[in-house]
């Protein structure tokens, strides 16, 4: 299920996370929380409505979850990504 990030909506340890990617580009673009299979699999995506483009960050996937704030190589894929648009959706794996 796909739903805009609020706080109260995702795991507390993966919250850094996305408290991140709402600070680094929340004003430009919309952050979506996706949790599938039960919250077994939950990952984070910033999407550039008027691009049509959307980047995907993994953060939990089965027993791996990531806590660890993305890096500025991350960031700046993303970034690149979604001011440039694409037809297929940016992933970041664990």
């Amino acid at each position: 299920m796909d739903v805009p990030y609020e706080p109260g909506g995702v795991d507390p340890e993966v919250r850094p996370v996305f408290e991140q990617l709402v600070a680094e580009f929340g004003a430009e673009y919309e952050v979506w929380a996706r949790v599938d299979n039960f919250g077994l699999w939950v990952s984070a995506g910033v999407v550039n409505r008027a691009r049509r483009s959307a980047a995907e960050v993994e953060v939990r996937r089965n027993i791996r979850t990531r806590t660890a704030p993305l890096g500025p190589s991350e960031l700046r894929r993303i970034r690149d990504y979604l001011s440039a648009g694409g037809d297929d959706p940016l992933r970041i794996g664990i």
